[in-house]
């Protein structure tokens, strides 16, 4: 499965506004995608807007994305938006495609940056180790880039950030997380941003 994040950066004071706009929008929107999710962050980059759309098939991603950029759909800067961008993925082969629905009040989205050639032990390191990590709570999608800087991306639900930070501490403390040997893979640019869902976010 191929996804599409579109992170939407606004001004202080404004993401009421953006987000009345952006609703009738994301549920609008006839172009090949699933709407998937809609979260507004928390913890990391402030005053960020996170929509993660799904795709089959990498030309209507391709079409989606120009007609977009085209079109000027997404609301301006008049109220508020101070920027949009774009990042296309592809779904770990080994993963369920990501399905709306109820999950967690609050998710984390790692992003690490990974050396040149290495996407696939990152991936490999990811598929021996998740058995042991899915207990402890689900994962709801791990990714790799299309364009721009390689990179990994995983989504992980939690019921709250007291959850969150005890799991992870009995997978560290269990040895079953993080994979073994990945760390050789990635740079020194890891990135974690907790995430809130929307109330019309179709993950929740």
């Amino acid at each position: 499965m191929l996804y599409e994040t579109i992170t939407v950066t606004v001004l202080p004071g404004t993401q009421t506004k953006v987000l009345a706009d952006l609703h009738p929008l994301l549920l609008s929107l006839n172009d090949g995608g699933t709407f998937l999710g809609c979260w507004v962050s928390e913890i990391g980059p402030l005053n960020q807007i996170i929509i993660l759309r799904a795709f089959v098939l990498m030309d209507d991603l391709a079409g989606a994305r120009q007609a977009l950029l085209e079109s000027g759909l997404f609301p301006d800067r008049a109220i508020g938006v101070r920027d949009v961008s774009y990042q296309s993925w592809r779904g770990l082969p080994f993963l369920p495609c990501v399905q709306p629905g109820e999950y967690g009040k609050v998710y984390e989205i790692r992003t690490y940056h990974v050396r040149p050639g290495h996407l696939s032990d990152v991936a490999e390191g990811f598929r021996k180790t998740l058995p042991g990590r899915t207990p402890l709570s689900p994962l709801l999608t791990a990714m790799y880039s299309l364009d721009g800087p390689a990179r990994f991306a995983h989504i992980w639900p939690y019921g709250s950030l007291d959850e969150r930070a005890r799991i992870r501490r009995e997978a560290v403390a269990a040895g079953i997380w993080p994979p073994r040997g990945s760390a050789g893979f990635l740079t020194e640019d890891m990135r974690s941003q907790v995430v809130v869902p929307v109330a019309f976010s179709p993950l929740r």
